[in-house]
């Protein structure tokens, strides 16, 4: 029997008989023509997708800084962008036919330095369907980095950093069945420090069913389940997908593992269902303390399940208003007239009630979470350089600074976006406006249809910068819309402002924006 023909049987073996898609590295003397023919053009090709993601690049600049008023020119420019796209497309599999550990450095490098969204996809799904040996090995010398004995076959020196690369071999490698694959991620799991990486790790081995895996996801439980954060729930969420069983702590997992190890058979196994994510429930199973079930930190009415948050909060000039609340028996012009620096309607002001959340917040944070708060406006205020621990002292801080806040001015969310993601621990974002988002550049324009095509244009910018900042870091972002027209109180002798507009279609645009934003970044949109 031929190296290849052991690897493909063995592969099903593996696998109990199931016919599911594996990747088998394949043996560095099985190189045929057509592979060798593209290893010969391989630096021509690259050259050339090099090229074609920087002009793509340039483009998409030019559309994101054109007015939709210019119909013409971002038509254009539209159509320019697809056509470069397709051409870089069909160079991609002639650079993925090369085969070869020198590809799949050319692929990692593509991949980290290239914006087009649909690009990137593809060249990290092309990087998966390589299956020479000496690229399987690259790949998995990539995910083990400075823990494993492949350290030296793997040096990054392409764009980005080492980590990004190191993240997109993990990628590469989940559909892999190569022999070294499986003890790779297990390494990362037992020694890897940046929680990137950790985290792609447990999502990778969640499809390999292998009881090596089980074990080891139980193990890292155990290291996280006082702390809790992301970690803790994506381990547990493996865990079940691969068991179809869901327990909130290590112990009770080694219990149950005990019972199934020598028997267990991934056919078996219970029926696959969604982890139960209550952090109440968590904190009284780890701790045994019933009591501290109600110690849940949370923002209008969301769990803070992150150990590493920030919150961004609109300070802008609209923060002002207020808005009806639903129980209320007044009308609308009743309402209007009540003064609203009185307790009973103060309360309901936008910065009041954004301020009034945030302080229950970060009063109720753990110990062992860390946070941070961002205020924004015309100008970005960060009331720390980085997040940093929930003590009684830090909470207290927070607390007094965010009294302090008042509103006044633009809606400068890019910037702020900006200042959070300049930290490299945060994981998790909270952001609440009430306003459409201004981006880069501040244009207002007249109300009406230019107002809201420059807000449509900011949308834009704003959602192409996160998407390429986020690209490896996964933050989720939640994000919180006080997306009603507001109440303009009489008191406020100066009619409404025009930059406050209350015609639907402008508030849609708020709302699209903030659910777009929450969809794209794994998190979630709630209007209050």
């Amino acid at each position: 029997m031929t190296r290849y023909r052991l690897a493909w049987f063995l592969s099903v073996i593996l696998v109990a008989g199931v016919l599911t898609p594996t990747v088998v590295a394949l043996p560095k003397e099985k190189v045929d023509k057509e592979t060798k023919n593209a290893r010969k053009g391989l630096n021509k090709n690259l050259k050339l997708i090099s090229a074609m993601g920087a002009q793509l690049e340039k483009l998409n600049e030019a559309l994101i800084q054109t007015s939709y008023k210019d119909e013409a020119k971002r038509k254009s420019l539209e159509e320019q962008i697809e056509a470069q796209r397709i051409a870089a497309l069909e160079l991609l599999p002639k650079i993925t036919a090369a085969n070869s550990d020198k590809a799949a450095l050319a692929l990692m490098n593509f991949a980290i330095s290239v914006h087009d969204q649909v690009l990137y996809e593809r060249s990290s799904e092309a990087l998966g369907e390589l299956t020479d040996e000496e690229a399987i090995d690259l790949l998995v010398g990539a995910v083990e980095g400075p823990h494993g004995e492949r350290k030296k076959k793997f040096k990054w020196k392409g764009a980005g950093e080492e980590w990004q690369a190191r993240a997109l071999a993990a990628t590469a490698l989940e559909s892999s069945s190569a022999e070294a694959v499986i003890p790779a991620f297990l390494l990362v799991l037992e020694k890897e420090t940046n929680p990137h990486l950790f985290n792609r790790a447990i999502d990778a081995v969640s499809s390999k069913e292998d009881p090596r895996v089980i074990e080891a996801l139980i193990t890292c439980l155990g290291r996280v389940e006082k702390a809790g954060g992301w970690e803790y729930y994506e381990i547990r969420d493996a865990l079940t997908r691969l068991t179809g069983e869901d327990f909130y702590t290590q112990e009770k997992w080694d219990a149950w593992w005990k019972t199934k190890k020598n028997a267990w058979s991934f056919e078996s196994k219970g029926e696959a269902k969604e982890a139960e994510r209550d952090t109440g429930t968590r904190v009284r199973e780890v701790t045994g303390d019933a009591s501290k079930a109600d110690e849940v930190p949370t923002f209008f009415g969301s769990q803070i399940e992150s150990n590493r948050v920030v919150f961004i909060l609109d300070c802008s000039g609209s923060m002002i208003m207020t808005d009806m609340p639903q129980e209320t028996t007044l009308t609308e012009e009743e309402f209007k007239a009540k003064n609203p620096d009185e307790p009973e309607y103060k309360k309901l002001k936008r910065i009041e009630r954004a301020k009034a959340a945030s302080i229950a917040a970060v009063k109720a944070l753990q110990p062992t979470q860390q946070f941070n708060l961002i205020a924004y406006s015309s100008n970005i205020q960060g009331w720390k350089p980085a997040v940093v621990p929930a003590t009684d002292a830090n909470k207290a801080e927070a607390v007094a600074w965010l009294e302090g806040r008042t509103e006044g001015g633009g809606t400068r969310t890019l910037f702020a976006l900006q200042k959070a993601f300049e930290d490299p621990n945060v994981d998790t974002i909270y952001l609440l406006t009430d306003g459409a988002p201004q981006g880069s550049n501040i244009k207002l324009g007249n109300p009406g249809e230019e107002a809201r095509l420059f807000a449509k244009q900011a949308v834009d910018e704003i959602l192409d910068w996160v998407r390429i900042a986020n690209r490896f870091r996964g933050v989720r972002i939640y994000t919180f819309g006080m997306d009603g027209p507001g109440v303009w109180h009489k008191k406020w002798t100066q009619p409404r402002p025009l930059t406050l507009p209350t015609e639907p279609e402008w508030l849609q645009i708020l709302t699209n924006f903030m659910r777009q934003l929450a969809s794209m970044n794994n998190g979630e949109y709630k209007s209050i």
